[in-house]
């Protein structure tokens, strides 16, 4: 899930010397293995990465929404598109969770989705 998530955002134009970017992939790692983060309070998730990071939670929301904007300000747009939800002002949790949900169906022998060709089923 991890390497999935980062040719995602890589695609997406979220720089990887981000730390928001680590977050995101712990995020989602975080959701594979528990679903109970996608509609539990956000704060929990938060907390689990800044545990693992050793900073606070704050620190970590902050950090994901920033690289949520560098990728809606300088990223790719049909990519965001793709991945992301076409809301005026989504959340941090609505992305993720939109991020997930379009990670989490695609098979580990996949091809990266960076590389643009997927199995007709996925498409």
């Amino acid at each position: 899930m991890r390497k999935r998530t980062a040719d995602v955002l890589i695609e997406l134009g979220v720089p990887a010397n981000l730390k928001g970017f680590h977050y995101i992939c712990d995020a989602m790692e975080i959701y594979a293995q528990d679903e109970f983060y996608i509609t539990s309070k956000k704060v929990a998730l938060y907390q689990k990465i800044a545990g693992k990071h050793n900073t606070s939670w704050t620190g970590v929301e902050r950090c994901i929404r920033s690289a949520f904007e560098k990728a809606v300000t300088y990223g790719n747009l049909d990519s965001l598109n793709k991945y992301m939800t076409s809301a005026q002002k989504p959340t941090n949790g609505n992305l993720l969770a939109c991020l997930y949900l379009k990670l989490k169906d695609w098979p580990e022998t996949e091809m990266s989705p960076r590389a643009g060709t997927r199995k007709a089923q996925y498409a």
